[in-house]
């Protein structure tokens, strides 16, 4: 089950990169601005709170170490998207596809050895199957069109890849120790904190003080990814939520 979870979620985040590309490289040039909003939308997911109060959904305060855990996946995820954002308005999105998918697993892998060793299990086809697959995406990433990436992007990419792999399995764990929605609200509150940090930015601070004018033409296409950005994080956390470790 937990794969067809996987799937929906990465149609949905290929559209919504697909529009990503799209408005940061023409009528929304503000990567930090964006990530800015998306960590506050993600923060909406405390409206579960008093939505507990009225059906069993199980939402409870967990202990202090549980906490921290969760915010700090909700908190990497927003700069994994900043550093993303940053890179999409400079490259090409099919050209860091291949490079993703090479390096994510391979960071997920090592973080999981290093932050879950006493939890995680892998059975020798594990293994097999994950080399196999690495192999495949080192051969496509070796592509002239991945080989095109400016060698100042690289860090961006990598930045990005791997706060990506950090916040997976920060929530893969919150999830072992928490029932969902519980885990949810943790990681909501904690993109609301990263993007209170982008404050930091005075390209946040001055994207708030002059926000650009949305016509039909950008706001369309911005709520349209930003439902199917939604759509893929809810779909990947119920990935994430049923896989085995």
């Amino acid at each position: 089950m937990w794969l067809f979870y996987a799937i929906f979620a990465y149609f949905f985040f290929a559209v919504s990169v697909f529009i990503d590309r799209f408005l940061l490289a023409g009528p929304l040039k503000n990567p930090h601005l964006y990530a800015f909003y998306i960590g506050i939308l993600n923060g909406f997911a405390l409206l579960l709170v008093p939505v507990g109060y009225l059906f069993p959904l199980g939402i409870a305060l967990p202990p202090l170490p549980h906490v921290l855990l969760g915010l700090l996946a909700g908190f990497y995820t927003v700069w994994a998207l900043l550093a993303w954002f940053v890179f999409v308005s400079k490259e090409e999105v099919s050209r860091a596809a291949p490079g993703v998918g090479a390096l994510q697993p391979v960071f997920v892998l090592l973080l999981t050895f290093l932050l879950a060793s006493g939890i995680a299990e892998f059975a020798p086809s594990d293994i097999f199957a994950f080399a196999f697959f690495v192999a495949g995406s080192v051969v496509i990433m070796m592509d002239k069109f991945s080989l095109q990436l400016r060698v100042s992007n690289w860090p961006l990419l990598l930045v990005s890849t791997f706060l990506f792999a950090l916040s997976i399995v920060l929530m893969k764990l919150i999830f072992l120790v928490q029932p969902f929605f519980t885990s949810v609200v943790l990681l909501g509150s904690g993109s609301a904190i990263a993007a209170l940090s982008l404050l930091a930015f005075s390209q946040t601070r001055q994207g708030l003080r002059q926000p650009e004018k949305l016509d039909r033409k950008v706001l369309i296409p911005f709520l349209i990814g930003r439902v199917a950005g939604t759509l893929g994080t809810g779909g990947l956390l119920l990935a994430i939520f049923l896989a085995k470790v």
